[in-house]
């Protein structure tokens, strides 16, 4: 990560850390999916900007990612392409990485769709039809934003109207989310529940024999699973995602949550990493357990975190949901997350100029920072 100086630092951290909203007349989809948000402490804040302008980058980016909100970031469509040409370039490796499978890609949306109707939200035509609108309101953006990086022929061999593409995938979730948002309302319990029901239904119709297993192994005199259960099951959810081009890749860190790690982590470290003794316990997880997860480039990534900082935090949070459902059925009854965004590479400016206007903390934010994410972060505590 670039160096920026100890008092830009200390100015953009005394200043208050509010949502920003885009300003009139501006196209606020022409960045859409060059979004950014605030991280401070661990904490996820959403942040929105009409115009591309200056972002601070603090080293250990996690832990304590400062944007001034009147001065955010969003990359233009030329550099957001170079950025997510260099992020991806760890996960050129992993094939599976390229294309959604179509099935699992309309599992999503059914999933949606299904507890829409299960808590009388809308009716199904009527959904059908405010997506179809807004789908046609807000494709040319979709469309400017992306023209560099969608192949030159659409995929229709596989019938899945398109949803293969990680692209399209990501825009249709973007959509379907937004309605859903618009129709909730802004009753965060509301919110909350939608998420952790579209969670469950998620794990229970993908993958039935999982929940079975976890099930069955909350039977004993615990009525929870014990951790050489519950661990694998987590992470044969994470590679069920992964296998079918849901995730790039993923790590499991158990026991810790790491502050730091390698930019090329989903290619250099293990999957699954942790004290032994824990991934083999016979008995239930301790009240207090911590994990990490991190998955790399989950294919409604851009999506996410646009609807984060539009909807005042509230996105799918699909994975979360899922292993949060995963955790009840294991007995587990409760369990506290931290989601945030990261951005794995980085570079700085090309030019010796802008370097040493960097270095001097950038006094008339003339530096451009563009910042895309490509990791989505989870810090798990057992309660």
């Amino acid at each position: 990560m670039g160096f920026i100086s100890p008092l830009k630092a200390l100015q953009a951290a005394s200043r208050t850390i509010v949502p920003c909203r885009y300003a009139p007349g501006s196209s606020r989809r022409e960045t859409l999916f060059a979004a950014t948000i605030v991280i401070a402490a661990g904490v996820v804040q959403p942040a929105e900007a009409a115009v591309p302008d200056h972002i601070l980058h603090i080293q250990q980016p996690h832990e304590n990612q400062i944007i001034d909100p009147s001065h955010a970031v969003y990359a233009s469509a030329e550099t957001a392409a170079a950025a997510r040409q260099g992020a991806s370039s760890a996960a050129a490796a992993n094939s599976n990485c390229s294309k959604l499978d179509p099935v699992l890609a309309s599992a999503f949306v059914a999933a949606v769709d299904k507890v829409v109707q299960q808590q009388g939200i809308l009716p199904e035509e009527q959904l059908q039809r405010e997506r179809y609108k807004l789908q046609q309101q807000e494709y040319k953006y979709y469309l400017a934003a992306n023209k560099e990086r969608m192949p030159q022929l659409p995929e229709l061999a596989d019938n899945s109207g398109g949803l293969s593409n990680r692209l399209y995938f990501n825009f249709v979730s973007y959509i379907l989310w937004k309605v859903v948002a618009k129709n909730l309302g802004p009753d965060s319990e509301k919110r909350t529940a939608f998420c952790a029901a579209v969670g469950e239904a998620l794990l229970v119709d993908m993958l039935p024999d999982i929940v079975k297993l976890v099930t069955a192994a909350a039977q004993g005199d615990a009525h929870q699973a014990p951790a050489a259960v519950l661990i694998p099951a987590l992470r044969d959810v994470l590679n069920h995602l992964q296998q079918h081009g849901y995730l790039c890749s993923y790590q499991l860190v158990w026991d810790s949550q790491p502050g730091s790690w390698p930019a090329d982590w989903a290619v250099s470290q293990q999957q699954v990493v942790g004290p032994e003794q824990l991934l083999e316990q016979q008995a239930p997880l301790a009240q207090g357990t911590i994990f990490q997860v991190k998955l790399q480039r989950p294919a409604d990534i851009e999506g996410s975190v646009a609807l984060r900082a539009e909807e005042d935090g509230f996105w799918s949070r699909h994975i979360s949901s899922m292993l949060a459902a995963l955790l009840r059925t294991g007995g587990y009854k409760s369990a506290a997350v931290d989601e945030y965004f990261y951005q794995d590479y980085w570079q700085g400016p090309a030019s010796t100029l802008n370097k040493v206007l960097l270095l001097l903390g950038d006094p008339l934010d003339q530096v451009e920072v563009p910042w895309t994410p490509t990791t989505l972060v989870q810090d798990w505590v057992i309660q």
